[in-house]
């Protein structure tokens, strides 16, 4: 009997992304359970650590923090890697791209006008530049269409799903010179499945 999932986040994309477009990609249902920020305070305490998402399996085992969930997940459907040594090299990227979303969310928060400055500046002449070369001699290397072996992980869709956010933000002009991962972006979330989710997928602020 397959497992019964819900997922509870707050009503947008955010740390919850990558798990439904996993989900996604393999075909599988769950609950999409949405929480209103105002709705948020009562169930706080009942989350292992306090926050969101939290994936519930089963109805009584909950599994907290975003990629120890999408990791999870990827694992059951069979896209972490072929073997431990692929699932390193997905892990590693899935890393290697949190350090840099972490970094153009914390441009995209700062409310200070001065110190967003000098975010962007950071953002677009070092951290990015150097992520994107990093992911594209990567793929380049791989030479499969894929980051790591000869078929999609996770890794796949969490690179593609932070080129995405950067091509719909003022800072997409960072992309003009690597045109192969945009194209890699594309591909991705052109897949059965992931292409679908995106179409319906709800319209959300974040």
């Amino acid at each position: 009997m397959a497992p019964k999932f819900v997922l509870c986040y707050f009503n947008g994309r955010g740390y919850a992304e990558i798990t439904r477009l996993l989900f996604a990609k393999a075909g599988v249902d769950y609950e999409d359970k949405r929480i209103e920020f105002d709705n948020w305070p009562p169930i706080k305490k009942d989350q292992p650590f306090g926050h969101l998402p939290v994936l519930t399996v089963n109805g009584n085992v909950k599994i907290a923090e975003s990629r120890a969930i999408a990791r999870y997940v990827a694992r059951e459907h069979g896209f972490a890697g072929k073997n431990s040594l692929e699932s390193a090299q997905a892990d590693a990227l899935v890393d290697a791209t949190f350090d840099t979303v972490q970094a153009v969310s914390g441009y995209r928060r700062e409310t200070d006008p001065e110190k967003k400055k000098e975010l962007l500046a950071k953002l677009t002449t070092d951290v990015l530049p150097q992520f994107f070369d990093n992911v594209t001699n990567i793929l380049q290397k791989n030479g499969t269409g894929f980051l790591v072996g000869d078929a999609f992980t996770w890794a796949d869709v969490v690179v593609a799903n932070l080129i995405w956010q950067i091509t719909v933000l003022p800072i997409s002009s960072t992309l003009d010179s690597h045109k192969s991962l945009v194209e890699f972006q594309e591909t991705i979330l052109s897949l059965p499945g992931i292409k679908e989710w995106i179409e319906k997928r709800p319209q959300t602020e974040f």
